[in-house]
């Protein structure tokens, strides 16, 4: 029997995304090292779509494209970003 979870807050999920990219962008920021895994990890994907997309915040979009534009130091991450079509995103 499923259990059924309590309704949650509206914008909640949105705090969650600006804490999780505002903390990726700080260890991005940090070390070229940490850009490559966040790339490798497949991340790359969906922070284009936030940073293109209109439904998300516009803190979030421009966090997704900073953390784009600071993942693009690792030539790993440069590969992902324009496979991904994060160029659109970037020239903003």
């Amino acid at each position: 029997m499923p259990v059924n979870s309590p309704p949650r807050p509206a914008g909640v999920a949105q705090k969650t995304v600006t804490y999780t990219m505002a903390s990726l962008l700080m260890l991005c920021m940090g070390d070229t090292r940490n850009a490559a895994v966040v790339a490798r990890a497949g991340a790359i994907p969906a922070l284009v779509s936030i940073a293109r997309e209109g439904n998300h915040r516009a803190a979030n979009r421009e966090l997704a494209a900073a953390l784009l534009a600071v993942m693009c130091r690792s030539q790993a991450a440069q590969v992902d970003v324009v496979a991904s079509g994060g160029i659109p995103a970037l020239t903003r």
